[in-house]
């Protein structure tokens, strides 16, 4: 049974008593609802009470030899040796004689009286409770402490220091937790959409200065949470402009080890972000909105006295924080955050998570440390809640459920150009083809079948290209070069003409292939109808003239489209304009240029080279890049005015080396925030060889592993 119990403070303060406390306590089923309202009565010890099981607590670090950090400016009177320093600042504390033994019972003395002296003070309160509620041992409740209306400083921070889980109406349940809400409002942030598609948690990790104690510790416990599904970004020791991560890139949840402290009555809170930088919260109070406003759902500071971090955040309404109210010893401070991470990450609740932390803490301790344990010590890690919303699980925020997104391996298929973003591994070989491309008007890429001669033509330079500005045209010969290109040439001019503003177009350009000016037009410019008609199976020039003029066309464009109608108009489409001082290159890529020798009629194979060369030679500020097999070279050099422009330069597709391909195959998945397996990267690269045509059979293989994840990893079993 989950019982929500409500404990909203009227104003008033521990000397004259607490006015208007509204309790509000719920069976989570809806069935039982019980609204009291009580007064409290004054309580004068609770405060002094307090105080002096925390002098007493703070001084059993000194007698464990573990020291409380000071403050920056006496930070050399710290002795570098010593292994046990806990992560706060330095407090006023007087100095402490007494043996451990002495200390520890003074301060469970201090504790036991601070304990009695909270059930007195509620004790009406919970004879209302036991008469109209009834509760069983095995009841999971849910405690949450409201101060809004509390005027007094000094006030508030007791209330948010006094464990209240040592209320004796509650005590005998073991699935007890105490939340404090800080302030109470919608949530402002970004909800995840769930479309079903895996996503990861994202966790940003700020690990601050270390001085004397174990933040690598923390750092390796974030780190097994990669494999819970967890996407990790790292700010070690970081300036306060690395904090910009904080602004730029979305995160579920922010975490902090290091030093902080708290002062102004827990109002303010300071983290030390490296060894020579404090850092108040109020300083970034709109990078924090701004991450907040992104989805930031949860901050945890395994750091001292975080009371007042967790106050400046309430402000930005950041809907949870975990913090420690007091100084604790480094290594339990490293515990609890291993015991709650384990339970959060395996699907807990963040309250259950946070009372089988504390409950370790208490329990698990080995018998050295059970002898020397601190009274009171697991009374401090405490939830702040800012929010009227439930608190997400780490399944709501994407880490143990849902499905990968589309799989970015093309399996036996090339690479196009809306694959671009996840084409890696020919990086250099594109840079090469880019200068090639703007410098030579013949660019020839030679390679094996299954070399990816296509890919990194239309996945790798083609966006390049486009990012200059170029006008691009592709297309197969097929069985009919002439036609293929006709189509390709006429769907190009069709979206130069549309693109013209409110122009119409009344003077078109019909491209002709092998059909005669009598035929229907072609299928991609079945707009055009015109008595201009550029007849690339008759005219050998045909294509250059074109070419000129459309280059001529887009260059004039932008600033007029009256002229650039007149630059195709039937004078110019005839070579009647003047491209010179035109600087944009156009080019014509033929893909699988073999085809113009295994499907294309032999009748047209010399017309449709003599066609593509004459624009080679004579065409300006154009670009001709074709793909072809490197087993009908033979064919190409069997024309002679073919062989002597080839031997301007040909590019060849060589094998891809182990880290090319270790890019090819690991880029894409991280860009999925997908992981490989450890050593499954170098176990594809060595089963796949030095066999032609491997690349299609790597990614066929990538492609199947894809569909056989384990959530967010690709594997070896599969």
């Amino acid at each position: 049974m989950e019982v929500l119990v409500s404990l909203k403070f009227g104003d008033g303060d521990f000397n004259n008593g607490f006015s208007g406390i509204a309790l509000k306590a719920n069976i989570a089923s809806g069935q039982h609802s019980k609204d009291i309202e009580i007064q409290l009565p004054s309580a004068p010890l609770i405060p002094n009470l307090y105080r002096n099981w925390q002098n007493k607590y703070i001084d059993l670090f000194e007698t464990l030899g573990i020291r409380i950090l000071p403050s920056r400016s006496i930070a050399t009177t710290i002795n570098p040796e010593s292994e046990n320093v806990v992560r706060g600042f330095k407090k006023e504390i007087s100095a402490n004689v007494s043996s451990f033994e002495k200390s520890q019972q003074e301060c469970d003395r201090y504790a036991s009286r601070l304990r009695a002296e909270i059930n007195r003070w509620l004790g009406e309160l919970k004879s209302q409770l036991e008469a109209q509620l009834h509760l069983d041992v095995n009841s999971q409740v849910l405690l949450t402490i409201h101060t809004q209306n509390i005027t007094s400083k000094q006030t508030k921070d007791i209330l948010h220091r006094l464990p209240w889980q040592e209320w004796d109406y509650f005590q005998e349940r073991l699935g007890l937790e105490v939340i404090l809400c800080l302030s109470e409002s919608e949530s402002s942030g970004t909800e995840v959409k769930d479309d079903g598609i895996f996503r990861r948690v994202r966790i940003t990790s700020i690990f601050g200065d270390s001085q004397n104690i174990n933040v690598a510790c923390d750092k390796e416990l974030i780190a097994k949470l990669e494999k819970r599904g967890a996407e990790l970004i790292h700010l070690e020791q970081p300036q306060r402009q690395d904090l910009r991560n904080l602004w730029d890139r979305p995160c579920d949840i922010l975490f902090y080890s290091g030093h902080s402290e708290s002062s102004l009555n827990g109002t303010v809170g300071s983290l030390q972000i490296n060894s020579e930088e404090s850092l108040n919260l109020e300083e970034i109070r709109n990078t924090l909105r701004e991450a907040v406003n992104k989805g930031l759902k949860l901050a945890i500071f395994n750091s001292c006295d975080g009371l007042g971090l967790a106050k400046q955040l309430a402000d930005l309404h950041l809907p949870y924080i975990i913090v420690w109210r007091e100084p604790v010893p480094d290594g339990t401070a490293i515990e609890f955050i291993e015991y709650f991470l384990n339970s959060y990450a395996e699907g807990k609740s963040l309250f259950s998570s946070v009372r089988d932390a504390r409950l370790k803490l208490l329990e698990l301790s080995s018998q050295e440390e059970r002898e020397k344990q601190i009274p009171g010590l697991n009374w401090l890690p405490i939830i702040c809640q800012n929010t009227l919303e439930a608190p997400p699980t780490w399944e709501e925020l994407g880490g143990l459920t849902g499905k990968l997104p589309n799989c970015p391996y093309k399996g036996l298929s090339a690479f196009t150009e809306e694959d671009a973003e996840y084409f890696f591994g020919r990086e250099q070989f594109i840079a090469d083809l880019v200068e090639a491309v703007n410098t030579k008007s013949l660019v020839p890429i030679v390679g094996a079948s299954g070399s990816g001669k296509s890919s990194v033509v239309f996945a790798g330079l083609v966006p390049r290209l486009r990012e200059d500005g170029m006008q691009i045209v592709s297309f197969r010969p097929g069985n009919n070069p002439f036609d293929a290109l006709a189509v390709a040439l006429s769907s190009h001019l069709q979206s130069l003409m549309e693109s013209q503003e409110g122009k119409e177009n009344n003077n078109p350009i019909t491209v002709i292939g092998t059909q005669g000016s009598d035929r229907q037009p072609l299928e991609s410019s079945n707009k055009c109808v015109s008595p201009t008609e550029i007849n690339l199976l008759h005219e050998r020039q045909a294509l250059c003239r074109l070419i000129e003029n459309i280059v001529a066309f887009n260059e004039i464009l932008p600033k007029s489209s009256t002229d650039a109608a007149i630059a195709l108009s039937p004078m110019a489409s005839l070579g009647w304009i003047s491209t010179n001082g035109l600087s944009q290159r156009f080019i014509l890529i033929v893909d699988q240029f073999e085809e113009l020798y295994t499907l294309t009629p032999q009748a047209q194979q010399q017309p449709f080279l003599d066609l593509l060369l004459y624009a080679v030679k004579f065409a300006p500020n154009f670009s001709l890049v074709l793909t072809l097999r490197a087993d009908f070279y033979g064919h190409a050099i069997s024309s002679r005015d073919f062989s002597d422009l080839l031997q301007q330069g040909i590019y060849n597709s060589s094998p891809m080396n182990q880290s090319e391909l270790r890019a090819a195959i690991e880029q894409p998945a991280e860009k999925m925030k997908v992981e490989f397996e450890k050593g499954l990267t170098s176990k594809l690269i060595d089963d796949l060889g030095t066999q032609p045509g491997r690349l299609p059979l790597l990614e066929f293989t990538l492609s199947l592993l894809w569909d056989k994840h384990d959530r967010w990893y690709l594997t070896h079993e599969a």
